[in-house]
């Protein structure tokens, strides 16, 4: 017996959003915690106008999960106790930042 699984028709790989999704949450600027946790991610090329003039059907969404989600503050940080976490953005200044006892 032979299953054919449902397909959605129409989607098609664009390259070059592989290439800002792999940038990812490096390329949001105003959220440093991002850069604290490793996350994934999904992009979703969607087609729709937010701003006519500029977009031209080129938006998309871009969904973080976090990989930590189910566990205790008191696990993650054994987990992350020592590596040392680059901390952005303009008010913090660049820098590393051994984690652990503070």
């Amino acid at each position: 017996m032979v299953h054919n699984l449902t397909s959605m028709k129409g989607l098609w790989l664009i390259k070059g959003l592989c290439k800002g999704f792999l940038s990812g949450k490096d390329s949001i600027y105003e959220f440093p915690t991002l850069h604290n946790l490793p996350c994934a991610g999904t992009l979703w090329f969607h087609k729709i106008k937010s701003n006519p003039s500029k977009s031209k059907r080129e938006t998309i969404i871009v969904n973080f999960q976090n990989l930590f989600k189910w566990m205790k503050v008191e696990d993650v940080e054994n987990v992350l106790a020592n590596q040392r976490h680059k901390v952005p953005g303009r008010t913090l200044g660049k820098g590393s930042k051994p984690r652990g006892n503070d």
